[in-house]
């Protein structure tokens, strides 16, 4: 299939992120396999049902071969680009479809390049245009391992995962591999006080430390800068965030200088503990 994902033979999951938090993806199976997926954030749940254009072996809704390692919008992936993606070529159609490609993990240990001359390179990669969904993405894959010695495995990270809808595509990735079953486990770790912290104080204070310009709350992400933990509201143009003095700052366009706003332990929220 010229190195493309295999709709027929692989499987969409999609899950719900609550609230923000680093989530961890893995996926296991016996050694004769070598599994891989690449996950997405979209627009609602999304189970591999498209209505957009298809360039490659494809139907429209359920797709036969497209591209795996494509961002959302591009060549190989409209039929199930979101129709909201604003710069998408023409054909994206899907409702509750793909906003981004976050990332990817190839297991077979190969370098490939598919139908589209996309490079689908051997272990774990961050796709993601932006940091709006996420503040990183990497990830492992590991051979032989386990307790029996036989079994593989293909892991991803997401820091800082926001709240909203995603869907992982896995599938084998060595054409000469054996086809066993893949386990598929998503699990969610609950956000540093830090990130906790700047949360609550955006719940509190929307007007001051706005999460969003729009309707749907996009969710900012955490940066470290010199000795703060901070975050840029971009709409009041302002900072806040956690000095290595275990202070909370705040940083207005008038202020000459950062404003200490007390001690983390006395402003942390009892859901923060």
């Amino acid at each position: 299939m010229d190195n493309l994902a295999w709709g027929m033979q692989g499987t969409w999951l999609s899950f719900e992120v609550k609230e923000p938090s680093d989530v961890l993806i893995s996926l296991s199976s016996a050694s004769g396999n070598a599994p891989g997926f690449t996950v997405y954030r979209t627009d609602g749940p999304f189970t591999g049902e498209g209505t957009g254009v298809s360039n490659k072996n494809g139907t429209e809704g359920s797709i036969h071969a497209f591209n795996q390692v494509a961002q959302a919008g591009e060549q190989g992936i409209i039929w199930a680009t979101d129709d909201d993606v604003s710069d998408s070529l023409e054909g994206n159609t899907t409702e509750q479809g793909i906003v981004e490609t976050l990332g990817y993990v190839n297991g077979s240990g190969k370098n490939y390049e598919n139908f589209y001359g996309y490079q689908v390179a051997a272990g774990a990669h961050d796709l993601s245009i932006s940091n709006e969904y996420e503040n990183g993405v990497f990830g492992s894959v590991s051979h032989s391992s386990g307790v029996d010695g036989n079994t593989n495995y293909a892991n991803l990270t997401l820091l800082n995962l926001q709240a909203g809808y995603y869907t992982i595509f896995l599938g084998g990735t060595d054409t000469d591999g054996i086809d066993t079953p893949i386990d598929v486990k998503v699990s969610g770790v609950p956000l540093s006080p830090a990130d906790c912290l700047l949360n609550w104080e955006e719940k509190e204070n929307p007007t001051l430390y706005p999460r969003s310009s729009g309707a749907e709350p996009k969710g900012l992400v955490s940066q470290t800068k010199l000795q703060y933990y901070v975050r840029y509201y971009s709409e009041t143009n302002t900072y806040l965030g956690v000095s290595s003095d275990n202070h909370v700052y705040s940083l207005g366009p008038n202020d000459p200088e950062p404003v200490d706003l007390g001690l983390v332990s006395e402003m942390l929220p009892e859901t923060c503990q």
